[in-house]
């Protein structure tokens, strides 16, 4: 049977106007029901105001958001720029900061968004983003899902506000003058009653009606053939020659391919003309011809799978020659999984053993544990730096098996390498250097044990850089507080900075912690009250830090100078060093440093009475980026929300949970801001005469390293209990320093905590227009301004109400009686 005609449904073109009225439609059904070419015939003719994006089984959220971003930068370069800028979001840190881009997105006309083979996407997070794209119905902007499974979707808010449309398998289903239709048009002679017959047999799927027709063709009756998949393989299959049967079965190892790949993954010369051919005489090999990429339909796609009947010989040869392809793509991480699955374990080892800067997380691909736990160790040791950087990078994701075993396998190997013979002088200090590199971690958070490890490692690298230790490396380990992480004695803060002055790492990493030793003596200087030093210092940081794109210690050094200029009472300025910190974080594609710039700005809801954000209020610490569990500095930023919101019994019963956070690495300021949170608490349930132990014992604590900071930015909640000490504690030179610290603090900051953050009455116009549903261009008409106005209003409104969007706007309207 040739290649059939197109059937044009004019009833599906009535359901699929359901994508130009609701912001979301979801077209759910199994492979073979034709919803892509539904979709796509409804929307023929309409290219520059489509965008269609569809899924791959090994390219998926990356290359479906670039393409995005491109899209969108066509038509708002602003909003693509940034859009690119963010990266995928994989993440809930990435997926608010997307939502509150395509916010700002303006279209001057209506455009259609598809997401096809949306199924494989579960798991991705970015059914959240959709969701809330929905509800804020974002003007003439259309989304449009096309996938098998909606189990990642829960619609239930969506639907009953009508923001979404669901177009059913059961409304996909081919009808019986829809099957006469198809006949008609492929000029295929069919009686009533066979037609009546295909209806109950195929229950309207479109593929199995294709394979039962090309079956009576054949002369196969209906009905007699019992499953699609023997239909199939007498169909679409079977009519091929052995030559053409085996390409497919080769060509179904990957998702998408251009002619040229699938020459070189099948391993023959001829695949521009049998694509031809079979593009020709079968509807389930289709061509994009805007990618210029070539896919085999979903039912096909899973018949050849499940029949893939290689000899182990042959599946490893594919895997490998794909493999081959992919590194030349330089797509790293599913080359490795595609050389894993071809036992080209010495090949993937061999590749990430050069000394080109590849990122450690690339060691995380599938098959990786089959490589690195199961590979030999003499093998292993041929390959040291691949090795390396699998335990280094296990070790900071925390993973288990390898954190506890590391010093005995590094142990291991470096004995091998100080006795092995054949091997240059060079080349051998060159490893033991980047065992060392990988060695001074496992004395993580212990400053003075790793700083001991870098002259050897200079010495034994010679000047030249580590292969492990890379540039890109996040120097803090994602917190907003270099200090923080190594802090655990009394009286050692100091020192701590001193000795950071001393910090070779950038020497042997090309420049990964460069700032740090000013970062460092800016962080002192902040937590024991001289401002100006901590400011000048942060600036310096910033500096050194910009000439290595050094982005944690930017965002670090960027917090300690917002922190020391609202204690100066330089509000814009911390403002200013806020919002700059934010950019940093955002230009990156790095869930780390936006996970970072968004404990920073929770930080502030204390002191400052800022907005608290919806994920802190929530407590969802979870969708945090964080190494080593955040070390507790995520439980210090969410008991200062607990605070702002007056959550004080709460607070107080989960401060033990928050120490036990900051018992697993020692984390002295984390104890700090916990006794601190409990005096805070504790006077707001009882008195301030209950909260003095606490405070007492904070001070206690912070008096060893003069540290005062944390005390004023809590001062609100506890200049009572500092009236409320006994004598003998209120005369204590440092105590009376706390408090003094604590009123000039308020008094710096009373400016913002004054900040009239009503709505003016062309505001609320404006959110009661909004209310009623009203586009911008409509609130323009109706209120006689212009659409910029408009925009203008609505980001104030939004910024009053600590609003995202239109939905959290007029949800906090109608909580505040406005609405």
């Amino acid at each position: 049977m040739d290649r059939p005609k197109h059937l044009i449904r004019k009833r599906l073109n009535s359901l699929l106007f359901s994508i130009d009225t609701y912001p979301l439609t979801i077209v759910e059904a199994p492979a073979g029901y034709g919803k892509t070419t539904a979709v796509k015939d409804y929307l023929s003719g309409r290219r520059d105001d489509v965008v269609w994006l569809s899924f791959q089984r090994m390219h998926g959220l990356s290359e479906i958001w670039s393409r995005f971003a491109e899209e969108m930068g066509k038509r708002d370069p602003s909003i693509g720029a940034k859009l690119a800028e963010l990266g995928p979001p994989a993440d809930t840190p990435r997926r608010e900061k997307a939502f509150s881009i395509l916010n700002e997105l303006e279209l001057k006309r209506s455009v259609v968004v598809v997401l096809d083979n949306y199924e494989l996407a579960v798991g991705t997070g970015l059914t959240e983003l959709l969701l809330r794209l929905g509800e804020e119905d974002i003007e003439n902007l259309h989304l449009a899902v096309l996938t098998r499974d909606t189990s990642d979707f829960d619609l239930a808010l969506s639907l009953a506000r009508e923001r979404c449309c669901v177009i059913s398998r059961a409304q996909l289903k081919f009808t019986a003058d829809e099957v006469r239709g198809y006949c008609m048009l492929t000029q295929f002679r069919i009686t009533d009653d066979a037609v009546n017959k295909l209806i109950v047999y195929a229950d309207g799927w479109i593929s199995l009606l294709y394979v039962m027709l090309a079956g009576m063709e054949k002369g196969i009756p209906i009905g007699m053939t019992p499953t699609l998949d023997e239909l199939i393989d007498q169909t679409l299959f079977q009519v091929h020659n052995e030559n053409i049967r085996h390409y497919l079965l080769q060509l179904s190892v990957m998702d998408s391919f251009t002619a040229r790949q699938a020459d070189s993954v099948t391993g023959r010369q001829d695949s521009y003309e049998l694509l031809r051919i079979l593009r020709k005489k079968n509807a389930f090999i289709q061509y994009d011809g805007q990618e210029r990429l070539y896919r085999i339909h979903p039912v096909l796609l899973d018949f050849l799978r499940a029949r893939q009947n290689f000899s182990s010989e042959e599946e490893r040869a594919l895997y490998a020659r794909l493999g081959e392809w992919l590194l030349q793509e330089n797509d790293l991480r599913p080359a490795y999984s595609c050389l894993a699955r071809a036992g080209k374990t010495e090949r993937i080892l061999s590749h990430m053993n050069r000394t080109l800067p590849i990122r450690n997380l690339y060691t995380d691909f599938d098959g990786a544990d089959e490589v690195f736990e199961s590979g030999s160790q003499e093998l292993l040791t041929e390959y040291p730096v691949a090795y390396l950087r699998y335990l280094f990078f296990s070790m900071v994701s925390g993973k288990k098996s390898v954190v506890a075993d590391l010093p005995r396998r590094l142990d291991r190997l470096e004995a091998v390498f100080r006795r092995k013979k054949g091997i240059g002088g060079v080349e051998r200090d060159r490893i033991l250097a980047e065992i060392l590199c990988v060695r001074k971690f496992t004395a993580f958070n212990r400053l003075k044990a790793m700083h001991a490890y870098n002259d050897e490692i200079l010495r034994l690298l010679n000047g030249r850089q580590s292969s492990i230790m890379l540039q890109v490396n996040e120097f803090t380990f994602g917190l907003p507080h270099y200090l923080y992480l190594y802090f655990r004695d009394a009286g050692s803060l100091k020192s701590l900075a001193e000795l950071s002055q001393y910090n070779f790492h950038p020497a042997f990493s090309d420049g990964c912690g460069i700032g740090s030793d000013s970062l460092a003596l800016a962080e002192l200087a902040c937590e024991t009250g001289d401002f100006r030093t901590a400011v000048s210092e942060s600036r310096k940081a910033v500096y050194k830090a910009e000439t290595k794109a050094q982005i944690s210690i930017m965002i670090c050094a960027r917090f300690c100078g917002a922190r020391a200029n609202f204690a100066l009472g330089q509000l814009q300025t911390a403002r200013e060093l806020l919002r700059a910190l934010r950019e940093d974080a955002e230009k990156q594609s790095n869930p780390i440093y936006l996970s970072m710039a968004r404990l920073c700005e929770g930080y502030f809801c204390v002191p400052l009475e800022m907005p608290i954000p919806q994920w802190l209020k929530d407590g969802r610490l979870s969708s945090l980026s964080l190494y080593f569990g955040g070390m507790g500095f995520d439980r210090l930023v969410y008991g200062k929300a607990l605070l702002a919101q007056g959550e004080y019994l709460k607070l107080e019963a989960l401060s033990d949970s928050f120490d036990a956070s900051f018992s697993v690495f020692q984390n002295r300021l984390g104890f700090l801001h916990g006794a601190i949170l409990r005096a805070a608490a504790k006077a707001h349930l009882s008195n301030a005469e209950a909260a003095v132990p606490e405070l007492i014992r904070a001070l206690d604590m912070a008096k060893p390293d003069g540290i005062v900071l944390p005390f004023a930015e809590c001062a609100r909640h506890l200049l009572p209990v500092f009236r409320a000490l006994p004598k003998k504690a209120h005369e204590d030179t440092f105590a009376r320093r706390a408090q003094e610290i604590c009123a000039s603090y308020l008094e710096a900051v009373r400016p913002l905590l004054s900040e009239d953050r009503s709505l003016t009455a062309r505001e609320i116009e404006v959110l009661r227009c909004l209310d009623r549903g009203l586009t911008r261009n409509e609130i323009a008409d109706r209120l006689f301004i212009s659409p910029g106005t408009v925009k203008t209003h609505l980001r104030a409104i939004y910024q009053k109400l600590d609003a995202d969007g239109k939905v959290s706007a007029l949800r906090a309207a109608r909580q505040n009686g406005l609405l």
